[in-house]
């Protein structure tokens, strides 16, 4: 006897799912992405800088494009420039005094935050001695935090779990029953 493979497709009750969940799925996933995701992420953010001085304006701008949806979470405004100097760190230098006849320099400073997820442990204030007529100094820089990078490492299950809801959301209302 003859075997036979046979392949039938199985449709949706409702004939114009892929249009229907098409759009279905853009409304949930720009809701999720303006709603608790960026709540989620500017909050992570806002976190880091929460003790600082000169904190940056954290934004939470959704973008809708034809082929994408974007969220765009990031420090604004005038300490933004903290925000790249911490997180991606700065090269030491040498410095001079230039035209002065020397530097004053304050040694021991006690940075607030340190790497791997370490938010205002430190004072941000210098505690050792003043040196003055100082000719030369080499500034270490700022070693780089990267607070993006430990802030997706951190929170990618959730952002995935939130973006999964709002895929499974989509596609039960948009009437597949599959």
């Amino acid at each position: 006897m003859k075997e036979h493979i046979v392949l039938r497709p199985i449709h949706p009750k409702n004939r114009r799912f892929m249009v229907d969940a098409d759009a279905y799925m853009i409304k949930q996933v720009s809701a999720a992405l303006q709603g608790p995701i960026a709540r989620v992420l500017k909050g992570a953010e806002e976190q880091v800088v929460q003790s600082w001085e000169h904190k940056p304006e954290i934004s939470a701008e959704f973008i809708k494009q034809v082929t994408q949806l974007k969220l765009w979470v990031r420090p604004k405004g005038l300490h933004k420039r903290y925000w790249v100097f911490v997180s991606f760190g700065v090269d030491g230098k040498d410095i001079t005094p230039g035209k002065a006849s020397g530097l004053t320099v304050r040694y021991g400073y006690s940075a607030k935050t340190r790497q791997g997820n370490i938010y205002g442990a430190g004072s941000g204030q210098y505690a050792g001695p003043i040196h003055y007529n100082v000719q030369k100094v080499h500034w270490p820089g700022i070693k780089p935090r990267y607070f993006e990078r430990q802030i997706k490492k951190d929170y990618e299950k959730k952002i995935r779990a939130l973006l999964g809801g709002a895929w499974e959301t989509a596609i039960r209302r948009s009437g597949a029953n599959v």
